[in-house]
Order: structure tokens, then sequence, then C-alpha cells
């Protein structure tokens, strides 16, 4: 089910696919040098739809990004290969104007029982 919701302070939770593992993201082809695995090429066509159908308003300035995983079987993962994906993604879909220091000040991840795959909520900060 796709939902966002926005709380009084303009902080956005969106629900998304399982993310791919960063290690999973790009292959080397020869000639070609790196490129997309079709791996992430699937999870982003997926993402993209869940995100645009979700509608979020874009976020400006400094933000604090909770990624909440709920494992999608029983092979163990690392939390943190999660969450580039999902940062580049919201970039991408303007829910965030950037990734690197100046706007993403803190990212934290954490392994739920229950829910969706894939939570994410992006609120303001200093």
């Amino acid at each position: 089910m796709n939902a966002v919701a926005v709380n009084d302070n303009g902080a956005v939770w969106l629900t998304l696919p399982f993310p791919p593992s960063t290690n999973n993201l790009f292959i080397n082809v020869a000639k070609r040098g790196r490129v997309r695995s079709s791996r992430y090429d699937l999870w982003l066509t997926e993402a993209d739809w869940e995100l645009k159908s979700q509608r979020p308003q874009k976020m400006t300035g400094r933000v604090a990004v909770t990624i909440c995983l709920c494992p999608v079987d029983k092979r163990r993962r690392d939390a943190d290969n999660g969450a580039k994906a999902i940062l580049d993604l919201l970039v991408k879909h303007g829910v965030i104007e950037g990734d690197d220091s100046r706007f993403v000040r803190k990212v934290s991840i954490e392994w739920v029982d229950v829910g969706a795959h894939c939570t994410v909520f992006v609120e303001k900060t200093a």
C-alpha cells in the first residue's frame, strides 16, 4: 500500500520497495565501464512509481533521514547497504536537495520486525 504522511513539522513518511544492496547497484561491463545492474534498474522502476504515487512534499535545506527496513527473507544483510539507493532516489525526485553533508545531516537505519519492507522518514534538522 502506498502511503505518505506529513506531520505538523513538515516531515514526510514514505514507503518504498526493499532497496538493493550497494554491492549490487553497478556492474563492470567490458568496453563500457560501470553501468547500472538490471536488479538496480528494476528496483528504480518500481521505486519511481511508488514515490510518484505518494506525491511527497519537497524538503529544502538540512534534513535527517530515518530508514526502517523489514526483511523480505531470512538472508543476512547489512542495513547500511540500502541507504545509497534510497538517498539517490530522494534526490532524483527532489524530495531532498542533495545527499551530501550540506543537506543530509543524519542518516539512521534500523531493522523492524513488521511493517512495509522499507519506510523512510525525512524531517528538517538544524
